[in-house]
This record gives structure tokens, sequence and C-alpha cells, in this order.
């Protein structure tokens, strides 16, 4: 039976709705929050206190615009068939919006507390409030937690999530990430570690599988004018937060010229981070003609960080194109002049010389046909490694791979493994 649900336009959330309406405090307007695990909606039914029953929890803002927002619970009762709401718990938060709002099983005991962010509230700081059902009955709201940016979830597969807070003092450019857990009823620190505070804003705070059986907190943050900072935190035997990213997160050296999200891009279960590289012989293109090649790394108990990727990503035509692993770091490319949407793949043999090998076009479907048609009359060679969305994929050898030398011809996928490097950007 799923007791979270977003309300359905039945004779049942109708009742709902005008009893929430009706029950609202004066001078008060429904609300919905930014950011939400059901359908967008102000009203939301959630079993809270573990009687198979959902309570709803009704979300507002004084009005008019103003900075003071909040929350009721409403429990249900039925009488001859006739399904009536009171409202049982209420609280109102300073705040400039509902920034998001969760329902986490924080304690392992099967009931979820509400797990809500408020963004902009007391001397401008962001709060998440834990509300949860407490064992002599009634609701509380716990103290609340200051964040910049936070992730919840189940941090150490013990079944039981925990809260990862960000948090960043502008003024002193200090930062760090603290480990939350609900114990006897109260939110309680269990691990903090501090980093480097010199940057502009957290990009991404998320928690998501390492390895197997290893979750890990990946956090990416803007520096500057567009360059970012990375940062990789698990708990270590003793359940403390450590960085395995940098050898010192207060003086962090996992840096991009531009901003960087972990996900899952290889498929295989676990995040990767990202490592953004010129290619050979690029010292002379301006950063923003720049091809750049991403490796990607993952974590391993055994090993640390370790490559499983390297690839182009064409943000522009929504494709990525892996690199065989036997390419080594011999492989470089540049954007054509003319047309930037051309790479130019070259091999580099004895660090400065540049053989030219084949070049990756894009061109549309319906073009497809005629181009062959220009290139075959060149006398060029190609292969079609596939389609994404309304274009075609191409690399156009620059000559025949046949008539290269052996190590370049080894180098070279064949048709089967040209498409199995070709990937929709998702």
């Amino acid at each position: 039976m799923d007791l979270m649900r977003a309300p359905q336009p039945s004779l049942e959330q109708s009742n709902l709705h005008q009893s929430a309406l009706r029950l609202l405090p004066q001078g008060t307007k429904l609300a919905v929050p930014k950011k939400m695990e059901t359908g967008m909606s102000a009203i939301i039914e959630q079993d809270l206190n573990g009687d198979t029953k959902p309570e709803a929890i009704v979300f507002f803002r004084k009005e008019p615009e103003s900075y003071e927002f909040g929350y009721m619970i409403l429990e249900q009762s039925v009488k001859d068939s006739q399904v009536s709401w009171k409202r049982v718990f209420e609280e109102h938060v300073p705040s400039r919006d509902i920034d998001f709002v969760k329902f986490v099983d924080l304690a392992g005991d099967g009931n979820p507390k509400l797990v809500t962010g408020w963004s902009g509230g007391n001397r401008d700081k962001n709060e998440i409030h834990v509300t949860a059902w407490a064992a002599d009955g009634g609701y509380q709201s716990l103290t609340p937690l200051t964040y910049s940016a936070a992730a919840i979830d189940d941090l150490d597969n013990d079944g039981i999530a925990e809260i990862v807070v960000m948090q960043r003092d502008e003024v002193k450019r200090e930062a760090s990430a603290s480990l939350y857990r609900y114990q006897k009823e109260q939110i309680q620190l269990a691990s903090k570690l501090r980093i480097d505070g010199g940057f502009e804003g957290y990009d991404q705070v998320e928690i998501a599988p390492v390895a197997a059986g290893i979750k890990g907190v990946f956090v990416h943050a803007g520096m500057g004018a567009h360059s970012s900072i990375s940062w990789l935190l698990k708990l270590d035997d003793e359940g403390n937060l450590v960085d395995v990213l940098n050898e010192d997160p207060i003086k962090p050296t996992w840096m991009n010229p531009k901003p960087v999200l972990s996900t899952d891009l290889n498929g295989d279960g676990y995040f990767e981070v990202d490592r953004m590289l010129e290619p050979l012989q690029a010292e002379n293109i301006p950063m923003f003609a720049m091809p750049w090649i991403h490796e990607l790394y993952q974590w391993s108990p055994e090993k640390g960080m370790i490559p499983v990727l390297r690839t182009y990503l064409d943000m522009e035509n929504g494709f990525r194109l892996d690199f065989p692993m036997r390419w080594d770091k011999r492989m470089t490319l540049v954007k054509d002049e003319e047309k930037p949407s051309i790479l130019h793949f070259s091999v580099v043999q004895n660090e400065m010389l540049k053989e030219d090998v084949f070049r990756v076009e894009v061109v549309p479907i319906k073009d497809v046909a005629i181009q062959h048609e220009k290139w075959r009359a060149q006398g060029a060679q190609w292969v079609s490694i596939g389609e994404i969305g309304s274009v075609s994929v191409q690399i156009v050898y620059t000559i025949s791979p046949q008539k290269q030398p052996k190590a370049i011809r080894d180098l070279l996928p064949t048709p089967e493994e040209w498409a199995a490097l070709l990937h929709p950007l998702k």
C-alpha cells in the first residue's frame, strides 16, 4: 500500500482540499514547495505516525507576499462514513521559499520523518526542519540545521538515512561538511569535516554509490567566473567523513576549468568524478574553443581514484564519443577552424609530430545520402556510426585505414567498435 501520494481530483481529495483551505491560519494561502518527491502540490498525504492512515501536510505562506511560510499537519477521522480533518500541528518559518520536502526514515522504525528545507530565513540563512512523531504521542519539530546545500540518504547502507549538511561562510571564506543522525528523538552531529571555502556556491551535493556496497557524497562547487572544485566524501571505518579525492580538503587540487557534475555516465551503477583535460598540443587554443577531453574517475577501495573512461561530450548535438582504452593519451583533437562542429583527430608521435587520422562530422539525417555522394566523388572513406536525434554521426578517414602504418591502424576501431563508442547524452 503506497501511503505517500499526490492528491487526486476525487470527492475524497476535494473534501481534503476544502478542509485545508478552511483550516489555513488567518492571512495565509497555499504554497507549493520548489522540490518534492511527488507531483508538485501544496497538500501531500503521508503516514507519519505509523497508524496506516495518511495524514495531510499542508504548506502555506502569509499574505500579502512576505517572508513567512509554514505548514500544518491534518489528521483524518471517520464518523458515519464521513471523513473529516482536524489540525494537530502547525509551524511558521521565516523564509523566502520552501526549498524542498522529503519523507525519510531517519530512525529505522519504518515511520518516515518530515524533512523540509527553507531558504533565506533568519539572518538570510537556510534551515532544515525535521518533524517527527514523538514516542509519547504528538508531533515535534526538532532543532533546525542551517545549510548552504544538503543531501539526505542512507550513506552508510544500514537502512537508515542520514543528513549531510554543507555549510559555507561567505565572509570568513570557510566551509564544512557535517553528518547528522537521528538519535534519541534528536538530530545529533556525528562527524564534521572542514573544506576549502574559497568558492562561490555549491553546484551539486548528492549521495550516490561509489563502489559495491559503498556510497559517497559528491560535492562540486563553482569557483571564480567559470572554474569548479570538487570533493568526494565517504565514511571511514570509524564513521567519520573523509575526502578521498583530495589529499587535503582545505587545499583541494581536484579542479576543472568549467563546472562539472557527477553521474553514472558509463552505466555501471557507480558515479564518476570528471577531470577535464586539454588535448595534446592545444596550448594555443583559446578556452572558449577548447575541445575538452573528459577523463572520468571512480573510487576503488583497493586503488583509490582510478580512471574508467575518456570521452568527448558534444553538448550541442547531444552525444558523447568514448575513447578506446588503447588510445592512451596519444590521440589528440582540434575543432575545425571554419566549421567548429567538425572534430579532427590526430595521433601524436615523438611528442611533436601529429598525424591527421580522421575527422568526426555531424550530418543532418536528411542530407546523409547527398553527403556520402560528395565523399565518394572525393575518394574519401567513411563509417556511419549512429544516429542521435535528427543527426547522423560520421567518421571520415583522412586516408584509407589500410594505407596507414600498422601502429596507427591498430589504434582505429572497427565499424562495430565505433558504434559502441557513440552514446546519447542523458
